[in-house]
């Protein structure tokens, strides 16, 4: 991992890693945080960021098979994230 690296080689403070990389200052910190606990298996361990989808993509297999337009699955999904 690019951050990994930049963050071994020392010259860099975090939120410089960020900006190169075009992520928040507090994903590197954890990156870094996680780094430390567990070197790079510690990083692997991490996994998906964020809520889980309430729409699988089988679901969405399912719903364009049925002929929904691309329009109709991403009404869908903004639907869903409105609740």
């Amino acid at each position: 991992m690019k951050a990994v690296r930049l963050l071994e080689k020392g010259d860099l403070n975090q939120s410089e890693i960020a900006r190169r990389l075009k992520v928040c200052r507090q994903m590197v910190s954890r990156w870094a945080a996680e780094y430390n606990n567990g070197g790079r298996q510690g990083l692997k361990k991490a996994g998906r960021a964020g809520r889980k989808p309430e729409l699988s993509e089988a679901g969405l297999e399912r719903l364009i098979k049925r002929g929904s337009s691309e329009e109709f699955v991403g009404r869908f999904r903004l639907g869903q994230l409105a609740k």
